[in-house]
Order: C-alpha cells, then structure tokens, then sequence
C-alpha cells in the first residue's frame, strides 16, 4: 500500500480560507501533477481531500468523480478516527495485501481505535521509564 500526500497547488491569496481558489498558475501546476500521477497510481485508489475550495479542485484534476471530504474543517476527531479506521481495516483484510505483508515478515493485526490508544499509552509509559533509567538526555 502507499500513502501519496499531494498539497494543493498554487492558490490565491485571503479569506475566507476554506474558499480561496486555484491561480491559473495552480491550475497548471494540478493538471501537471495529475498526468503524472495518472501514470502511476494503482487501477484502485482512495482520494480524501478536504473541502476546502483550492484542494477540491487540485483533487479534481485527477478526473475521479468523488473524493471524501472528511478530513478537514468541520469533520469532528471521532468521525476521523472512525473513517480512518474503516479504510486500514478494509486494507489490511485485503487478500493481496495480506499476502504482500506476510511475504515481508508482516503479520497485520488490526484493532479498535481504543485499543490502539492503549497500546500507545502503555509503549509510552513503558519507554518513557526506560529511558529515565537509561540516564539518555537529549542533546
């Protein structure tokens, strides 16, 4: 699986933020960034682009017909949380890229978002006490 970021292109200047528009330079530089990308992305991909008007039409630029809106102004953490985790979990229950992980010594093992949570919790608290023992500073 990869994970490709692609910030909007060139966009105007003010307020409000959220409908600041691409220039005709941006517009190049997203039909641009778009063939390449065309070339290169799977048959199968999630675009998620926020709503802000300059990222819409970055997006846009792909040519597919729908984007997720939801990770941006106005999507609350939990609805977050709760789309990200509907995706890893449809990717890591993916035959091909099961198959994929486990050929690289991977054995993907998805969990709750709360779940998550604890185990960072606990790594923090448990690496946090060994590197106080440790004497380590930061330099």
């Amino acid at each position: 699986m990869d994970l490709i970021l692609w910030r909007h292109a060139d966009a105007e200047e003010g307020a409000p933020d959220l409908a600041r528009k691409l220039t005709p330079k941006g517009e190049r530089q997203a039909a641009r960034v778009a063939a390449w990308l065309r070339e290169h992305l799977p048959e199968n991909y999630r675009l998620l682009a926020s709503p802000a008007v300059r990222a819409q039409q970055t997006a846009e630029a792909l040519g597919k017909p729908t984007t997720e809106k939801l990770l941006a102004p106005g999507a609350t953490a939990p609805q977050m949380i709760s789309r990200l985790h509907g995706e890893i979990t449809r990717v890591i229950n993916d035959a091909d890229i099961r198959s994929r992980l486990a050929s690289q010594g991977v054995d993907a093992a998805g969990n709750t978002p709360e779940q998550f949570a604890a185990l960072i919790a606990a790594d923090l608290k448990k690496y946090a006490d060994l590197v106080r023992r440790s004497g380590a500073k930061a330099e």
